[in-house]
C-alpha cells in the first residue's frame, strides 16, 4: 500500500471540486445533509 494519495477521478472532482477543504476528514460514513432546493410560498 502506498503512502502517495491517489489523484482524484473525474466525478470526485466534480461533486468536491470546489470545496477549500476536505470536508469528511476521514470519515468512514458519508455525512448527511438535509436540504432542499426548492420551497414553497404558503404550506396551508
Amino acid at each position: 500500500m502506498s503512502d502517495q494519495p491517489r489523484p482524484l477521478d473525474p466525478a470526485t472532482l466534480a461533486v468536491w471540486g470546489g470545496e477549500d477543504r476536505y470536508l469528511l476528514d476521514r470519515a468512514t460514513q458519508v455525512p448527511v445533509v438535509h436540504s432542499v432546493a426548492f420551497g414553497y410560498e404558503d404550506i396551508d
